[in-house]
């Protein structure tokens, strides 16, 4: 459940933002918007009335792999998009005749996005890239940046106006200075009002004070730059109670030239403990077999990170509306390897 005070608050933070020449760049930006984010997310609903509220025009995309001609015909200014559609996108350009020219910025939330990705779409595309982390609990982006080329791995941005954060530690909930990994917790005027009909599932998200548990881990450091590592959830607790981030793995694998896509679960081995097994998706055309990546990803990490769970190469990772990997699905083996090691 949201409110109207929560709706005029994130206009109110992107007037703002646009009053002090913060938000995405000139007017002239965002004055054709191109969504293709699935409309029940907060990412979507933001960028729709902050585009009608500027005098903007809204353009509603479904996800296909036609987002150049749907750019190009039109003639969008910024698409609010997922770190998959920016890989999709580069690997459509085939030259400058059929990359988009309206196109000024494009923005990415969602999922994590990779350095290697952000730098890749501004070289080919020549439009800026700003990178921006939220949730639907608190019906808003919380943080934003722009990338660089000296752009940062994981790296969110500053926290927006109209928000607090904090870095709680897991277990004693003391808060945590910069550079410690923790919680993210989040406090703001837009944060969600609770869950309809259900005060138990409200309580457990959103304190008595107002601070929303987001269930995302990381740090900031001290110019303010927020990192976000992985979700708790998804932690693995490896070899004698240690912890394990999946995307660390996971972007290791991303450095093999054979490897189009990666996603690293933990499952459970014979003594109980979780261990870490990667789901790999090659580029085409490019046989590989699954000891070579193990290899690969062994030989550069100490042991109770390595890959103990194995590596299988599958045809696809299974992914929810909005691109994220069904790590569910993964973790019970809810998918046929074409290989596996």
């Amino acid at each position: 459940m949201t409110s109207h005070r929560s709706e005029v608050s994130r206009m109110m933070m992107i007037k703002h933002l646009v009053n002090h020449k913060q938000w995405l760049g000139q007017p002239e930006d965002y004055s054709t918007c191109m969504l293709v984010t699935s409309l029940s997310h907060a990412y979507a609903h933001m960028f729709i009335f902050a585009t009608l509220m500027l005098g903007g025009t809204s353009v509603i995309a479904r996800h296909s792999d036609k987002l150049l001609e749907m750019i190009n015909e039109h003639k969008v200014t910024l698409a609010v998009l997922y770190p998959y559609h920016l890989k999709m996108m580069i690997n459509s350009v085939a030259s400058h005749d059929n990359k988009p020219t309206s196109l000024k910025a494009v923005t990415t939330a969602a999922a994590p996005l990779a350095a290697s990705v952000a730098e890749a779409f501004r070289q080919k595309m020549d439009v800026s890239v700003y990178n921006m982390w939220g949730m639907t609990e608190v019906t808003s982006i919380s943080t934003m940046c722009l990338v660089t080329s000296d752009y940062k791995q994981c790296c969110i941005g500053k926290i927006l106006p109209f928000f607090e954060l904090k870095v709680e530690d897991v277990k004693t909930k003391h808060m945590l200075p910069p550079g410690q990994s923790g919680e993210f917790r989040i406090r703001s005027p837009m944060t969600l009002l609770g869950y309809v009909d259900n005060p138990a599932a409200t309580a457990e998200i959103k304190d008595d004070d107002g601070w929303i548990h987001t269930g995302d881990y990381g740090h900031y450091d001290n110019q303010g730059f927020i990192y976000l590592t992985d979700r708790i959830k998804d932690l693995i607790k490896g070899l004698r109670n240690t912890k394990v981030l999946p995307s660390e793995l996971e972007n290791l694998l991303l450095q093999h030239p054979h490897v189009a896509e990666a996603v690293v679960v933990g499952v459970y081995g014979d003594d109980l403990e979780e261990l870490p097994r990667a789901f790999v998706v090659l580029k085409p055309d490019t046989p590989m077999e699954p000891c070579v990546l193990l290899k690969f990803v062994n030989d550069r990490v100490p042991d109770y990170k390595q890959l103990s769970g194995g590596v299988w190469i599958v045809k696809d990772i299974p992914k929810n509306s909005s691109s994220k990997p069904l790590r569910g699905l993964l973790r019970d083996g809810n998918i046929t390897p074409l290989k596996k090691c």
